[in-house]
């Protein structure tokens, strides 16, 4: 009889100690994939709109900084602040913090050879 209870309480604490490393386990995977998706998503997707994000100017802000900061990967920052100066209908290179600028994120529409068209 003792015996029997032994293994009654040996199969329960068997069956907690499961269930506490599956919510254990499932709580690490949900975890793991907010944290995928996180780093996976650009900061700004939010604020994301069409072909550009909206971008709020900083004290120390440049075009160059926003362009290497916002703009898409692996294109000549040169035409990136083209752009920036097209969509934003800036004369100068001028910016003034709290000011909105949208910085494109595809560079389909715009080529640094308009600039001296």
């Amino acid at each position: 009889m003792r015996s029997n209870k032994k293994r009654n309480l040996s199969v329960k604490k068997g069956l907690i100690t499961l269930m506490v490393v599956t919510v254990f386990s499932l709580t690490i995977m949900a975890a793991g994939w907010r944290i995928i998706q996180f780093f996976s998503t650009p900061l700004w997707a939010a604020n994301q709109t069409d072909n550009y994000v909206e971008v709020m100017v900083k004290k120390g802000d440049t075009l160059w900084s926003l362009a290497g900061a916002h703009g898409p990967a692996g294109i000549d920052r040169r035409q990136v602040i083209y752009a920036i100066r097209v969509i934003n209908s800036l004369d100068s290179v001028q910016l003034n913090p709290g000011k909105i600028v949208r910085i494109p994120v595809c560079l389909a529409e715009y080529t640094f050879e308009q600039q001296w068209e």
